[in-house]
């Protein structure tokens, strides 16, 4: 009979060991925050730490620089770490936190409200890439999670950045005139449709050109936000709706950049060709 009483022993005591990790009185989620309240988000992943706000213009990024946020990118990180439930347990002993890198100086996520936050260290990737240990601050236990809220963390200050260059709603546009090197193009709104010079366009290719110049993005942004040595200026684009809209286009080697509001943008070659192209009249 005791062969018996050992085993059933060390049961016992793994199972009384847990309990107050699989208690129905502790969050059965990562993270318990209404989604509307947060206004606030910390992250810190290695020596970079990145902070974003959210205020009457939206999600801000203010550190490690001040600029908008990609708001479709704050949703999802929100969302993923909200629907994170709090599953394997694996400790409760501070002794092994460095083994699963949730210590208080390793990396984590603050979601604050205006009465209350919550913090969540992220440590290592489990046994499958898919699962991350983590540890809530001010709870000694460690689990092992779905990691799909961490690959939606900020990699890098450009990464969370609003990549907009323009957003004008269409039907506000009156004009447009570009020059690119030795060509140029413009054209104007009438009463009765759209002229280049004195030729009137086809509605159609009008529409599909002015989807596209308004609503002008970025695919990413050049080193040291600026723009590199010996780039040169190749043209520039005049958009004209509530007021002038002025874009410069440069380029460096094989690549494009937008300059406008003081502000460097990098766009792909296809993207410029879209931008800087004519639409041709019903005669042609």
């Amino acid at each position: 009979m005791r062969y018996y009483i050992l085993p059933a022993v060390a049961v016992v005591l793994v199972v009384l060991y847990f309990i107050p990790m699989l208690s129905s009185k502790g969050p059965s989620y990562l993270v318990n925050l209404n989604k509307k309240g947060i206004k606030e988000i910390e992250v810190k992943r290695g020596d970079t730490l990145y902070r974003f706000q959210n205020n009457e213009k939206g999600w801000q990024m203010v550190e490690p620089i001040r600029w908008k946020a990609d708001e479709g990118k704050i949703k999802s990180l929100i969302e993923k770490v909200l629907k994170t439930r709090l599953e394997n347990p694996i400790t409760r002993d501070k002794d092994k936190y460095r083994d699963y890198k949730v210590t208080d100086s390793d990396d984590y996520i603050t979601l604050k409200t205006p009465r209350s936050s919550e913090t969540i260290v992220v440590g290592k990737r489990g046994p499958k890439y898919s699962l991350v240990y983590v540890r809530r601050k001010g709870d000694r236990g460690v689990y092992l999670v779905d990691a799909s809220f961490v690959d939606a963390l900020p990699d890098s200050k450009d990464e969370f950045r609003d990549r907009t260059i323009l957003s004008l709603k269409k039907e506000d546009i009156k004009a447009v005139r570009w020059t690119l090197q030795k060509e140029s193009f413009s054209m104007r709104r009438e009463k009765d449709g759209w002229y280049s010079e004195e030729k009137k366009l086809p509605e159609e290719r009008v529409s599909a050109y002015l989807n596209g110049l308004s609503i002008i993005t970025a695919s990413g942004f050049p080193e040291k936000d600026e723009l590199p040595e010996g780039a040169t200026e190749e043209g520039a684009l005049q958009i004209t709706a509530d007021r002038e809209y002025l874009l410069k286009l440069f380029k460096a080697k094989e690549e494009y950049f937008i300059f406008y509001k003081d502000h460097v943008y990098k766009i792909s070659e296809f993207r410029k060709n879209e931008l800087f192209r004519k639409v041709s009249s019903e005669e042609s």
